[in-house]
């Protein structure tokens, strides 16, 4: 017998959903490459928060994705005038705006 699922309940097991909320917003892993992107907001919390705020990676700055590893992970992205490599993880939790 199968389950049906309530109104309301996701069936992706808990996992992160696409969570783009425009044509425009997606998250950073999502990003085309060698399109420029500002950064809308993210959603890291603790320790990796910091990190990606120390990094540069807050509200309106200027991100270009590089390169992407060939199952995805890491990504290579210029913020400013540096190169920085992310886990597919981080990316995700990077909401980021096509210019």
């Amino acid at each position: 017998m199968r389950k049906q699922r309530r109104a309301g309940q996701s069936g992706n097991g808990g996992k992160h959903q696409d969570w783009r909320e425009s044509d425009s917003i997606f998250a950073l892993h999502q990003a085309p490459h060698g399109r420029c992107c500002r950064v809308k907001r993210h959603r890291a919390l603790g320790a990796v928060r910091q990190r990606l705020l120390d990094l540069g990676f807050v509200p309106n700055a200027e991100v270009e994705i590089i390169r992407v590893a060939t199952l995805g992970d890491p990504i290579e992205v210029r913020i400013g005038s540096y190169f920085v490599a992310l886990r597919k993880e981080e990316a995700e939790r990077i909401e980021v705006e096509i210019n």
